[in-house]
């Protein structure tokens, strides 16, 4: 046992070592490359899940008086768990600007048969614009007819399976969805649709990225360099939301920020904020965010909750935020 609390420690700082050194460049190919690319992604992700097992590295050690190692592997508490605790500590900002735009995000799950309750988590939240990601037959079926009075302008994909996906808005949705940004099969998962907030016009991009298993690894990224570039064109305030099968540690979040883009979470949520696995039989455990509302300059995030997730394996992520008036920045 003690044998095996070293070896765990040090392949620990190995992996932290590896998610520091792990390369930024989300277009760059080559097997080398993107296979060093891909350790450090699931370095990185595991970071938390990581210090948990390092904390009990550390008991186990101070429970066998090996004192020197239980020392050692300080740092590792530091590095791993220390990012938690400060987002749970993490103050509301003071000057927050007023809020007059509210969009829920929701994986809702492609097997998801229990539209009552998904429609009643909804509701619940009073959502100005709802982004859903694997909208299931039967949400494509039935959303637009239950929630036609509170949604009078609706986009409900025509695909089936895990890319199909819908938005609701309050706000009118001008001309036709675009779709854009990784191919699979016959459809496409990501959308572009330009709604009119108050006067004031707003991009707003429904994702999907692909699982990052290693098949399908060229393929997301691909999805996030066409996202990166066509966000990066826009001449109006952007919201960028959706399930991006990556944790705020990902170098792939790195670079959605290093285009201008603010996470919702990051500026004024609280905690860890998980949104996945929600299931019955590992809820207890802690789970991953990786469902994401990015905001361009214009856009002010002012507070962000987290739903139950009704038929899902996820949970919604709820964003209020404060929209700057026509031709104004938040700075003016």
């Amino acid at each position: 046992m003690r044998l095996a609390n070293v070896a765990f420690i040090c392949l620990a700082y190995i992996a932290i070592l590896l998610a520091a050194l792990g390369p930024v460049d989300v277009v760059r190919s080559g097997r080398m490359y993107v296979g060093f690319w891909y350790i450090a992604f699931v370095c990185r992700t595991a970071i938390f899940h990581l210090g948990i097992l390092s904390l009990v590295a550390v008991v186990l050690a101070l429970g066998l008086r090996q004192f020197r190692l239980a020392f050692f592997a300080l740092p590792l508490l530091l590095v791993t768990l220390m990012p938690s605790v400060l987002a749970t500590l993490q103050p509301i900002p003071s000057m927050i600007p007023p809020s007059n735009l509210r969009v829920m995000t929701y994986n809702a799950y492609w097997h998801n048969a229990n539209s009552k309750d998904t429609i009643a988590e909804i509701s619940h939240y009073e959502p100005d614009v709802v982004i859903i990601q694997e909208c299931s037959p039967v949400l494509q079926s039935d959303l637009p007819i239950r929630l036609r009075s509170q949604y009078p302008y609706t986009y409900i994909g025509d695909l089936r399976g895990s890319y199909s996906s819908a938005i609701l808005s309050k706000f009118p949705i001008l001309g036709k969805p675009e779709k854009y940004a990784g191919h699979l099969r016959k459809g496409l998962p990501a959308v572009r649709v330009t709604i009119d907030v108050r006067g004031q016009e707003v991009a707003l991009y429904n994702v999907h990225l692909f699982r990052p298993i290693p098949s399908r690894l060229g393929k997301m990224r691909k999805q996030l360099s066409v996202l990166r570039d066509r966000v990066v064109s826009e001449t109006i305030p952007v919201i960028v939301a959706g399930d991006f099968n990556y944790t705020g540690l990902s170098k792939l979040h790195e670079s959605m920020l290093e285009i201008g883009l603010t996470d919702a979470h990051d500026a004024v949520g609280q905690g860890r904020g998980t949104t996945w696995p929600k299931t019955t039989s590992i809820d207890w455990l802690p789970g991953f965010r990786i469902d994401h509302v990015y905001t361009s300059k214009e856009i002010s995030p002012t507070s962000t909750r987290i739903g139950y997730g009704a038929g899902s394996d996820h949970r919604p992520l709820i964003v209020e935020m404060g929209l700057a008036r026509k031709n104004l920045t938040i700075e003016q």
